[in-house]
């Protein structure tokens, strides 16, 4: 199983993707600036894909091997970004999908659109909000296999043990009635910072993790193999892609 991540935010005023393309690769990777565009591809399938760095300072401990003081030293960092963009329909509003970093990453992205030559039309991004046990109910209605995993929850007050309080993750058995895990999530539902599943679908040839967030910013765990389709279930529960409705079977009718 590997690790993979998808943040998806919608994009308004987002103008046409060749245009994009142009401002990203016009920006490159300017020398005198802690920001830039490591490549741009094609658009393919109505798709835009993209690299980008942001370099920041941090301090790095060091022992001085002379006199034993401990020097902090500033340092530069570069970290870089992988993100994609296709319109939704015919509208001038965006979908754009980030591979990297955390829920907040999605700053970078805006900071690197406010730079680029887009004349008085900057992209403005916009989260997309969802209601995590809606979601759970979502992405269990017609799994083959469901788990709860865990739900990490904030201000929680456990009720037999007055000393775990704050922001606790509860771990539910495997052998746990899937009814009771849910029941557990509705009671802490204001407070839920957090939940993750186990799910087998048809279309994926293993059961997959997956971590639901109050914004569509999903980690999870899936095979190699299966990793488009199991992003694709990450796209659904955010509303940016269709489930895909099977095909009736043909009818088909006697000869006469």
């Amino acid at each position: 199983m590997s690790s993979f991540r998808i943040n998806l935010a919608l994009v308004k005023k987002c103008p046409p993707l060749l245009t994009l393309k142009t401002a990203l690769e016009t920006l490159g990777r300017p020398s005198d600036k802690d920001y830039g565009v490591m490549g741009v591809s094609d658009i393919i399938d109505d798709k835009l894909t993209f690299e980008f760095f942001k370099t920041r300072e941090q301090t790095m401990p060091r022992v001085d091997k002379q006199d034993g003081s401990i020097q902090t030293p500033t340092v530069k960092k570069d970290d870089t970004f992988k993100a994609s963009i296709r319109m939704a329909g015919d509208s001038s509003v965006g979908i754009l999908e980030l591979y990297t970093g955390s829920a907040t990453t999605m700053d970078k992205v805006a900071e690197l659109f406010a730079v680029l030559e887009l004349s008085d039309q900057v992209p403005l991004l916009e989260a997309i909000e969802l209601d995590i046990m809606r979601k759970v109910n979502d992405v269990r209605e017609g799994a083959k296999q469901f788990q709860l995993v865990s739900a990490k929850v904030k201000q929680y007050k456990d009720a037999t043990d007055g000393a775990i309080t704050g922001t606790y993750t509860v771990k539910f058995p495997k052998d746990m009635e899937a009814a009771n895990s849910i029941s557990f999530c509705q009671e802490h539902a204001d407070n839920l910072e957090s939940v993750k599943v186990r799910v087998k679908r048809d279309e994926l040839t293993k059961a997959i993790a997956v971590t639901i967030r109050p914004t569509a910013f999903f980690t999870l765990s899936a095979p190699d193999a299966d990793e488009t389709k199991a992003l694709n279930v990450c796209r659904i529960l955010a509303g940016t892609m269709q489930p895909r409705v099977p095909r009736p079977p043909e009818v088909v009718q006697p000869a006469v």
